[in-house]
């Protein structure tokens, strides 16, 4: 729902300028992103930063995930690192939001997530419904942030 706000506002700033929307709409809307998600509760983690699909290493004969290029890790929003890697679904260089991880598929990831953060956490790796809900609100709030972080990258 967010991020097609975010994509509706960015197809209108378009359509009325012809071009990117100008800097002082860019601080407007990171200024009731803040707002906004300074009411979203999501714990800061240690958090890889830069989740690329290229930065994901699958090994199928092991059944085991592994994460390379550690060079943006460092502490931030939980909710923010994963709307970040949802958001690198649509690519980096020709971005296609059709490509942007559909509900279920959101869900999912975020259920198994929550059960190994748990675990590691030291605690029954047991996730209802309302807590994968809960952080699915949060990581597609977080996920404009990428988005504004992203254009304002490509506009330098």
């Amino acid at each position: 729902m967010f991020v097609h706000y975010a994509l509706f506002t960015l197809k209108v700033h378009s359509l009325e300028m012809n071009d990117m929307p100008t800097f002082d709409i860019l601080v407007s809307e990171v200024e009731k992103l803040k707002e906004h998600l300074s009411q979203v509760e999501s714990p800061v983690v240690l958090c890889h930063n830069d989740l690329l699909c290229k930065n994901i290493i699958y090994i199928e004969a092991k059944g085991v995930v592994k994460f390379i290029d550690y060079e943006y890790t460092g502490y931030n929003y939980q909710a923010y690192d994963i709307g970040n890697h949802f958001n690198e679904f649509a690519g980096v260089s020709e971005l296609d939001f059709s490509m942007y991880p559909p509900k279920e598929l959101q869900l999912e990831w975020l259920k198994s997530y929550l059960e190994v953060f748990k675990e590691c956490s030291g605690c029954e790796p047991v996730v209802t419904d309302l807590e994968v809900l809960r952080l699915y609100v949060q990581v597609n709030k977080f996920a404009l942030v990428s988005n504004q972080y992203l254009m304002q990258f490509l506009m330098l």
